[in-house]
């Protein structure tokens, strides 16, 4: 009786469904160390980005430009209840006048800057800002009786990086060249600027830049000015639409250009060799701020910012995004593997233990591992071909050795250099991924259907033939 109870356990051991199923449970089982690799990976680039932030605080980060402004304080008498009694406060706010028409001219000069192992692109970008202001008018800020502090106002140049400024900035007019201070004149804080009237209208980030102060030595008057800026950064450039109407012209000998934001350019030319070339129009109608209102209860300064539009200095090779892709393949590809070896081993007969494939798929874990680490220095295509090589070979020669037969270790090796082949294509195509690998998915499926047909998974033959031999003996 115990010899037919081991008799049967070990044919149910040696069954080929059984060798399936524990083939998927040990597929499934080398998601763990693909998970650290996973983790792995996202430790390097968290530390490229600190790499970049480290450069960009002391080169420049990424930059916005809004403005130039006017801001006029005014005051006005308002009368609250305090203590139960009626007394009349006097209320300070400022104004904003924007330019009726603004025009920005930016040339950005690229450099990939190397601290260790990572590379960080920055520029230098030279920018001009021509424009026309009209007379400031408090009609057009509000209808109440107000009193407007002209002699104190100034023009605001908000700058996201202002530490990042490499000249002397000044405000050139007609018949007048001023200097600019640091600083917009007054503090705009996150938390701090909001109206009971108004709750949801605060100004959600700091704002930094420059200003000219006392920009009026008597009644305000209408000035066309022209401003000049060197300005370094990093990973972007943006412009805000503070003025009735805008244009921009951003060109740079960086290749690879994104373009993003509130809004596309309205031309723009991508050469491989020059660099690109790109513009923006955008007249008063297509944006929702006026062209005067009152800072503190608005949020039109939040609005500006957030409607900004132009390039981000776009990397084209992210090695480490592309390792994190190829990770989200592994358990297909180690399955793929698994089961090529399997098929085989069916069709020949020849025994592969379960060990066997452990290592065969802890190859497979280490190509991504291999992959990382050459591409931080080689580069993701080079390091590709490297990784994918070696682990192909690898895979080959110890089947060969294990299934006894050069023939069927050369197949091993074509189908897991196929299977690289396959991956890399499905890592171009970023908008056609999901698309080919469900195909590619369903491709295998049908393969192993048909190619394991008429394999006898629960080894009933075998155990016929073995109940035979021992029925004679």
């Amino acid at each position: 009786m115990t010899t037919t109870f081991v008799h049967a356990t070990e044919q149910i051991e040696r069954s080929p469904a059984f060798k399936f199923f524990t083939l998927c449970g040990l597929s499934l089982l080398l998601l763990i160390p693909a998970y650290f690799i996973w983790q792995l990976v996202a430790e390097r680039e968290e530390r490229a980005e600190n790499v970049a932030r480290e450069i960009a605080q002391t080169w420049g980060g990424s930059q916005r430009l809004m403005g130039p402004f006017i801001i006029v304080p005014y005051e006005f008498e308002e009368t609250r209840l305090v203590a139960g009694e009626e007394t009349t406060v006097t209320v300070r706010q400022e104004a904003v006048f924007l330019p009726d028409d603004l025009s920005v001219t930016a040339d950005a000069s690229t450099e990939v800057r190397s601290r260790g192992i990572f590379d960080v692109t920055v520029y230098t970008s030279e920018i001009e800002l021509e424009g026309t202001f009209a007379s400031p008018s408090r009609r057009t800020v509000t209808s109440e009786p107000a009193r407007f502090l002209w002699t104190q106002a100034r023009l605001s140049l908000s700058i996201s990086s202002p530490n990042a400024i490499r000249n002397a900035v000044t405000l050139d007019t007609d018949d007048d060249s001023r200097p600019f201070e640091p600083g917009l004149g007054r503090d705009y804080h996150d938390a701090a600027k909001s109206d009971s009237n108004h709750p949801h209208t605060t100004i959600s980030a700091p704002l930094a830049g420059i200003h000219v102060p006392d920009l009026f030595e008597g009644p305000p008057q209408g000035f066309s000015f022209t401003i000049r800026l060197s300005l370094n950064g990093s990973d972007s450039l943006f412009i805000a639409p503070s003025a009735r109407d805008i244009t921009a012209l951003i060109n740079s000998d960086w290749q690879h250009p994104s373009f993003t934001g509130a809004a596309l350019p309205e031309t723009s030319s991508i050469d491989t060799v020059e660099g690109f070339s790109a513009t923006w129009r955008l007249p008063h109608l297509a944006r929702t701020v006026p062209v005067a209102f009152t800072a503190e209860t608005s949020g039109h300064l939040d609005r500006l910012n957030g409607n900004a539009f132009g390039v981000r200095f776009f990397q084209p090779v992210d090695y480490y995004a592309s390792v994190d892709r190829a990770l989200k393949y592994a358990i297909l590809f180690i399955g793929v593997a698994f089961l090529s070896v399997f098929v085989i081993e069916m069709r020949t007969g020849k025994r592969v233990h379960v060990v066997q494939y452990v290592f065969v798929g802890l190859a497979l874990v280490l190509f991504y591992l291999l992959l990382l680490s050459l591409a931080e220095h080689l580069g993701f295509l080079v390091a590709y071909l490297i990784a994918g090589s070696a682990t192909a070979l690898l895979i080959g020669s110890y089947c060969a050795r294990s299934l006894e037969s050069m023939g069927y270790g050369a197949l091993v090796v074509a189908v897991i250099a196929s299977m690289f082949c396959i991956l890399y294509l499905f890592l171009r195509l970023e908008d056609y991924a999901l698309l080919a690998g469900s195909i590619f998915a369903f491709g295998i499926l049908a393969v192993t259907m048909f190619s394991t047909q008429r394999i006898d998974w629960s080894g009933r033959d075998g155990r016929k033939t073995a109940d035979a031999v021992l029925t004679q003996a």
